[in-house]
């Protein structure tokens, strides 16, 4: 008899507890909303869909971007809850590595809320705003210079970022007041007009004028953090074999910051175009890094570079 009333009181108890369990595991649930965690490349395109936010409410629900950092970056459709790119250059791993959101969900009575997480991946910037010449960069090596086009060239010095523009201004560079200085032993060429390197950085592109009939070897670019007349070293190797006309380069891997005031040079065998706008140079009749002639004739060579003091690369 007391082992069966002592069965029967461990049967209630139980009884007891799954009907407690029951009830708690039956209560009323609150207004939620699902969370949105993700990493993403940088440098997505506008309008690129980047999840939905889930939620319990029911009815006729509205989705609203309450805060986000960067602001501007995402926008949500307001009846559906997708959330997409709203402005691509607020995805740039150099300015921010996250991109950050809280989302409100109501219905005509409640209201839900949900965080967004967005990390974004560090990729090659000059890879990405390259077209038809990417594959040319991905392939090549550290140091090794790529023949690019001119929308090319025009795209990286508008999308990276603190971008500098050297040794000549567009508006020097682009004068039709151009004639062709021939040099069949070779020169190296520095314009001294005031159009300088900034500290720290890295240039990671050329562009040159030159009216040859010939295919051109052995062009190089030069870069001294000393002063316009000498310490100038190799920037990568020699440009690839180019012929005549507007030629525009990338620099794969460009890893030498000036560490001081800049000032970039140009030794070309083939030649190069020059106006007659400019003021000051300095030369060498010879592929060299120290330039001791200067000529302060109203000569300006059409050679650009583009630097910035943010590395962007691989």
């Amino acid at each position: 008899m007391k082992t069966l009333k002592r069965i029967t009181g461990i049967l209630l108890l139980t009884s007891i507890f799954i009907l407690s369990s029951c009830s708690k595991d039956e209560g009323p649930v609150g207004p939620s909303a699902s969370d949105l965690n993700i990493t993403i490349d940088e440098n997505p395109t506008n309008g690129t869909v980047l999840g939905t936010i889930g939620t319990n409410l029911s009815g006729s629900l509205v989705f609203t971007i309450t805060s986000q950092t960067p602001t501007g970056a995402l926008a949500i459709d307001t009846d559906s809850g997708e959330l997409t790119v709203a402005d691509a250059s607020r995805f740039d791993f150099e300015s921010t590595t996250t991109v950050e959101a809280n989302i409100s969900v109501a219905n005509a009575s409640e209201t839900a809320t949900a965080s967004v997480q967005i990390d974004l991946r560090n990729i090659d910037d000059i890879a990405f705003f390259l077209t038809a010449s990417r594959a040319s960069y991905v392939n090549a090596t550290p140091g090794e210079w790529i023949a690019v086009t001119q929308e090319e060239y025009d795209a990286l010095a508008n999308s990276l970022n603190e971008v500098s523009k050297c040794a000549t201004t567009d508006a020097d560079y682009n004068s039709t007041t151009s004639s062709v200085r021939n040099t069949s032993l070779g020169y190296t060429w520095a314009n001294d007009d005031g159009v300088n390197i900034p500290n720290a950085s890295y240039v990671f592109a050329i562009k040159y004028r030159v009216n040859s009939t010939t295919d051109i070897d052995g062009t190089q670019i030069k870069q001294s953090s000393t002063d316009i007349a000498d310490g100038y070293t190799d920037l990568g190797g020699s440009l690839p074999t180019h012929s005549g006309g507007i030629n525009h380069f990338v620099l794969k891997g460009s890893d030498t910051p000036t560490t001081d005031t800049g000032y970039l040079a140009i030794y070309s065998a083939g030649g190069i175009s020059w106006n007659t706008t400019g003021g000051p140079y300095r030369y060498a009749n010879e592929n060299a890094n120290t330039l001791p002639l200067t000529v302060n004739a109203t000569v300006l060579f059409l050679y650009q570079g583009l630097s910035t003091t943010q590395k962007q690369w691989d």
